[in-house]
């Protein structure tokens, strides 16, 4: 990090890219290292399984095979195509239909003009779907969940350390990523 940062001869919004992608990368690490040196698991193949079965990348393996379209919309101050280049090394970028990015829009959640943009693109996309159909699935309270809301979504708040739902707008409230699947079940079959 501290050699990308001292770089002159690179673009700097590159430059901020790579040290915010190795700052998260990281940051990941060391959260695996410290899972395994916890002792849950006696094995590395163990925790590997969980991690598919229970974690973001099982999920979202999931979602796509039932056919599930999915976009993300995002506060970012980079663009959508340096987003998606993350996205793409992180090897998660095959998973949604459309990243829909601030920097791009002029526009930033909670504000509803950055969902009825996306909103309305969508129904573009998958004629005769309605808003009422879309679940808008967020981990911030403010910006996620009051904003989804405020548009006339259902929203699922990934809120991973249990906070309270404040103002009681949440459709529903989900600590564990995989979780999203059971909600989908109530969801489209109730």
């Amino acid at each position: 990090i501290a050699i990308l940062l001292g770089r002159q001869d690179a673009d700097l919004q590159h430059v901020v890219y790579q040290v915010e992608f190795q700052k998260s990368l990281k940051k990941q690490i060391e959260g695996i290292l410290e899972t395994l040196h916890s002792n849950e698991f006696e094995t590395i193949s163990e925790y590997l399984t969980k991690c598919y079965n229970e974690g973001f990348i099982g999920t979202m393996y999931s979602l796509q095979k039932q056919g599930i379209p999915m976009y993300i919309l995002s506060n970012s101050i980079f663009t959508g195509k340096i987003t998606e280049r993350l996205l793409e090394d992180f090897c998660i970028l095959k998973y949604f239909k459309k990243v829909y990015v601030s920097a791009d829009y002029g526009v930033r959640k909670p504000g509803g003009k950055f969902f009825d943009i996306a909103i309305e693109e969508i129904k573009e996309n998958h004629p005769g779907m309605d808003k009422r159909e879309m679940l808008y699935i967020g981990n911030d309270y403010l910006t996620d969940v009051q904003g989804a809301k405020a548009a006339g979504l259902d929203v699922v708040w990934y809120n991973r350390k249990q906070f309270s739902d404040e103002k009681g707008i949440c459709t529903f409230n989900i600590a564990r990523f995989h979780e999203i699947l059971e909600v989908l079940k109530f969801f489209f079959w109730n």
